[in-house]
Formats: C-alpha cells, structure tokens, sequence
C-alpha cells in the first residue's frame, strides 16, 4: 500500500479529500486527521510518500507543515495558500512545504497534483529498487564498475545528451577538486561521484525532461525531485563512491547563499562536493547549450560564473575552475 496523509481542520474536508485520492489508485491508503499531535504521530509510524494540507487558517496550516517535515524528511507535502498574500507562499516553503497551491483549491487540482507525484513515486519505487539490487550486486566487485553500469542505465533510460553531460561534469569537477589542492583519491571519488548527480533524472517524466522549449513554473517544480530520488537511488549503494555520489545527488542544486534546493542549505553546511559539482554542472550546461539556448564558450561560461560567485557558488569552487579553465575546457570535447 502507499499512505497518504491528509490533514484538515474539517473532518468532512478531509474525508473528502482522502476518497478523492483514493480514487486515483486501489493501493493508496488516504487517511485523515484534524489533530496535529496524531498528525506527527501517523508520519512516524505510516512512513507516507505524500501529505497533504487543507485548511483555510494558514498559521495552523504552517504547524502542519512544520511538523510533517520534522517527522519525514523526504516526504512531499503539498498545502494551499492565499492566492493574495504571496508572503505565505514563502512561508509555506520555508517551514518545509515540497509546493502549494493558491485557494480556492478544487478537488479536482489537489487530484491533478497527487496524480503527478503519484507517478514520480512510482517511477522512483521501480527504478530505486533496480538499482539498488544491482548495486548489492556490485558491492564487491570494483567501484568504476559500479558507476560504469549505472550511467549506462541512466543513458539507456534517457537519452545520449544527459550522459554526455553527467560524465563531463564528473571530468570537469574532478579538476576543480585537483585545483582546490585536495588529495588525489578524493579528487577521484568526485569525478566519479559527480557523474551521477544526475542520476535522479531517470525518475522525471520523459514530457518533462525532454522538453524542447523553457520549463513553465508545474515543470521545475518536477524537476526539482530529482535530487532527492538521486539520493534515494545511490545512498545504499555499498561504496564509498557510491556514497558520495548519493552526497552529491541531494546537494547540487544547493546554493551558496541558501537560495538552493532541496534543503536551503548554504555556506559550508553544504559538502564540499556538492559546492564543487554545483560550478561544475553549471558551467558545463551553458558552455553546451540546450535546445532554447546557444551555447557560450569556456571563457564566457566562466565570466558568467564569476557574477554569481558567492551567492549562487561558493568563491573558492569558482576562484578554482578559474586557475583551470584551459584544462576543464579539455575535458569537455575528451
């Protein structure tokens, strides 16, 4: 079964909302509850893949939040908001919120939402249990192995242009690593480990990640599950490489200043590796284009970089890249 919960402060609303959802598939177990302490107590022991928050007194629709993201780290959790006070949008996802919706909420859209994450959960059980079969598997045969076999089923998955990308990146922040003076093996570790950070693609609906055009605001709120099922996919691995790699999956959209993703971390409480891949992955992209963008050359790319040094990456990755920049242009056509 798949729990959902379900918090309201109206019984009727919320035994509502839970046969709406329980509509979607024969195996979601949606239960409701308008008391915030059972609440805590049903995310510990149900271990749900969504919540959901409905209420119209958004300072108690913030303590749910609050409390379910304290007891579930991974969970999604969905609430609604004002539609005129834009502040409790902020508010929403800085107390935990995964996205909101704006009242008047219908219950066709709080379906329509829980239809696509329902699909990510899917998607993400199937691939997470693949991959982690094959990485116990693995475990004892050497560690380039492992990664060998799950980037070729990241690019089977999906498509020749996000494999070339991930093991660029992996090139690219291995150098860094060496131009930041680490030690050999743990410049090593990071090139194979950023090569996976985007492992988590393979769990995002092929509509979404192949779009040819500019994602609208539903589309990056899709994408921004990958880091997560990324880490989900490599954190029991069984390797020290494999571990970083999970390290490197959750954290490289995070950004310096706490502007990032999934976690708002910033500063140093984001691993070194993941500030490394942040600048590798970035630099990487624009200097390879997209369907909507031309690409920029390796000088420009890192001009680019340079404005968001110390806000967006931290200044000592980017200072890095910069003492290498001919070598990590290399890396890219190799």
């Amino acid at each position: 079964m798949w729990p959902v919960l379900i918090f309201s402060d109206s019984s009727e609303r919320g035994a509502s909302l839970a046969d709406v959802i329980g509509a979607l598939d024969h195996r979601i177990c949606a239960e409701h509850t308008t008391d915030l302490g059972s609440l805590a107590h049903l995310a510990r022991c149900r271990d749900p893949f969504l919540a959901l928050v409905s209420t119209d007194n958004t300072p108690l629709a913030l303590r749910a939040v609050g409390a379910l993201r304290r007891e579930q780290r991974d969970l999604a959790i969905v609430t609604e908001v004002s539609a005129d006070h834009p502040l409790e949008s902020l508010q929403a996802l800085a107390v935990g919120a995964s996205e909101y919706l704006k009242r008047p909420v219908a219950p066709w859209e709080w379906q329509q939402r829980a239809r696509l994450l329902l699909e990510l959960h899917r998607r993400q059980h199937a691939l997470t249990s693949t991959l982690k079969r094959q990485c116990r598997l693995a475990s004892r045969r050497p560690e380039h192995a492992v990664l060998t076999e799950a980037l070729a089923r990241a690019d089977m998955l999906h498509d020749e242009v996000t494999g070339n990308h991930n093991r660029r990146t992996g090139r690219i922040a291995g150098i860094i690593a060496t131009s930041l003076g680490l030690p050999q093996q743990q410049c090593r570790n990071i090139a194979f480990g950023a090569a996976l950070h985007d492992i988590g693609k393979i769990g995002i609906p092929d509509q979404v990640l192949h779009k040819p055009s500019r994602y609208d605001d539903d589309d990056r709120k899709v994408m921004r599950a990958h880091p997560r099922i990324g880490y989900e996919i490599l954190k029991d691995g069984g390797t020290e490489v494999l571990q970083l790699g999970a390290e490197i999956a959750l954290t490289h959209h995070e950004r310096y200043d706490g502007s990032g993703y999934p976690g708002g971390l910033a500063g140093d409480a984001i691993p070194l590796a993941g500030r490394i891949t942040a600048v590798a992955d970035v630099f990487d992209a624009i200097t390879d284009g997209r369907h909507y963008r031309q690409s920029i050359t390796p000088e420009q790319g890192y001009v680019h970089l340079r404005q968001y040094r110390g806000t967006s990456f931290d200044p000592d990755c980017v200072d890095a890249l910069g003492t290498c920049l001919a070598e990590a242009a290399r890396a890219k056509g190799e």
